[in-house]
């Protein structure tokens, strides 16, 4: 649900720091997400002015709990509501505001592989979530059929191990002297 941004809003009186990790856009900006009465804010702030109630909002969600919050370039930002429900926002063009462009959702029996946690550490797109070592896969109407783009873990992989192989002699080397073929 989309809520009208007051043109009152004060931050210094009743709102709450989101337990979510502050971004910082190309320019300079820094983002973050406040609470008031089950609403979060994003908030735009300029790094150069000490004064918090300089700070503008320029996009609000209904929502009890912000589970993540990220930013793309200087003008997308995303935010995951407690329900997990993913709103993305673009900035408009004329002033420092947004407009939510889409609600994405993730397939309910995933939910669970996606916790509450405070400053968690996640990367969101308009098409998946990562979180941890998962990836999470978003639809907007419809979920997919069950077994297609369900979560999946990712596999850390270190090279240095994959390239490490243990040969058994004898080798036979052939070629000129500046390439050389190993058969095992």
């Amino acid at each position: 649900m989309k809520k009208k941004i007051d043109d009152n809003f004060d931050l210094t009186k009743e709102s709450v720091l989101e337990q979510v990790l502050m971004q910082q856009d190309g320019k300079g900006f820094l983002y973050y997400i406040t609470k008031v009465n089950n609403v979060c804010t994003l908030m735009e702030g300029n790094p150069r002015d000490p004064y918090i109630k300089n700070h503008y909002p320029i996009a609000s969600v209904n929502t009890p709990k912000c589970l993540s919050f990220g930013i793309q370039g200087n003008d997308r930002f995303f935010i995951m509501g407690a329900n997990h429900n993913m709103h993305l926002y673009e900035r408009n063009l004329n002033n420092r505001t947004c407009h939510q462009l889409v609600d994405l959702n993730i397939k309910e029996i995933q939910r669970l592989d996606f916790p509450s946690e405070d400053f968690n550490v996640s990367i969101l797109d308009e098409k998946f979530a990562i979180y941890k070592d998962m990836i999470f896969y978003f639809y907007e109407r419809e979920p997919y059929p069950p077994g297609v783009f369900e979560a999946e873990h990712l596999i850390e992989q270190d090279l240095s191990n994959d390239m490490k192989v243990y040969l058994k002699g004898p080798f036979t080397f052939t070629g000129n002297n500046r390439f050389y073929n190993v058969l095992r």
